[in-house]
């Protein structure tokens, strides 16, 4: 909600933790949780939960009227899809140029994406870059800083407005 964020999916196929999810989403949309507070509640609205990347492309399809476009994250760059690399600005006017085009950003975890989600991505996010040689991050601080980068406000914005 922060960020305006349209949507957020968690995609998992697996039942268990699919149930999971839909068990915690339920919390805050229509137990306790929304009633204590409501403002989570708007927030957890825009979250669902699906089985596989192809429900939610298609899902947005319906929505937008047009294919999102496909944006993969991770902590490091595979040579191989190089080619398909955009920087943090770089796709920050993207988004600023066209609001109306939708955009998946799409995260992984532990072992982060299948290859086969690299190879019909559309473009590949250079990673958070670490001080060292250790660059990992847990999903949740990633998403935070990348959704940071590419919509937060910006120094100077401010004064600006």
């Amino acid at each position: 909600k922060t960020y305006e964020v349209a949507h957020y999916y968690v995609v998992t196929p697996l039942r268990s933790q699919q149930e999971l999810a839909q068990r915690i989403i339920r919390h805050w949309n229509e137990g306790w949780g929304g009633r204590y507070n409501p403002s989570r509640q708007v927030a957890m609205s825009k979250v669902s939960v699906a089985d596989s990347l192809e429900t939610v492309k298609q899902e947005v399809f319906e929505k937008w009227q047009t294919p999102a476009t496909l944006v993969v994250t991770g902590a490091k760059i595979l040579e191989e899809y190089s080619g398909k690399l955009i920087t943090f600005p770089q796709l920050r006017t993207r988004l600023q140029k066209s609001p109306d085009k939708p955009y998946l950003l799409l995260f992984g975890t532990g072992y982060g994406l299948a290859e086969s989600i690299y190879k019909e991505t559309d473009l590949v996010l250079e990673p958070i870059p670490g001080v060292g040689d250790y660059n990992h991050l847990s999903v949740r601080s990633a998403v935070a800083i990348i959704l940071d980068r590419l919509l937060g406000s910006r120094e100077g914005d401010l004064e600006r407005q």
